[in-house]
């Protein structure tokens, strides 16, 4: 037998065994980290319906509030909401089991004796996450 007939063995160092295996692993580790989405909604079998009022209500969120991203982070994972968002859906909802005519408004600007509003809301939401890249509310 010659020597060129039996197979070639590779001697791998360790510097070519961290570049080949635990960098790409490492990169995977950090690559799968995820985010998570939240909603906010009410159950609407469960909201309670109580006296109807034949007015025109409105509450205020800008458009900056309603467009405003919380990111909250534990470990590796992200939260994302938009808190204002969220709420728009729910008190809408909430405001027009008792109330015939519910508007969102962007400012108090918008308010003017023709459109009739006879009650103002101003939700305002803090949020308590710890994170550097949190927007404060």
């Amino acid at each position: 037998m010659k020597r060129d007939d039996f197979p070639k063995t590779t001697i791998i160092r360790p510097e070519q065994l961290y570049l080949r295996y635990l960098l790409p692993l490492v990169l995977i580790c950090l690559l799968t980290a995820c985010t998570h989405r939240i909603s906010i909604a009410p159950q609407f079998t469960d909201i309670y319906k109580p006296i109807f009022y034949p007015i025109k209500v409105a509450y205020v969120i800008s458009d900056t509030e309603f467009d405003q991203e919380v990111i909250s982070a534990a470990g590796s994972d992200e939260i994302k909401y938009h808190p204002y968002k969220a709420l728009d859906v729910s008190l809408s909802s909430a405001l027009s089991q008792m109330f015939e005519s519910v508007v969102r408004i962007g400012n108090l600007s918008e308010i003017t004796d023709k459109s009739k509003i006879l009650i103002i809301s101003v939700p305002s939401i803090m949020t308590t996450s710890r994170t550097p890249r949190n927007m404060s509310l």
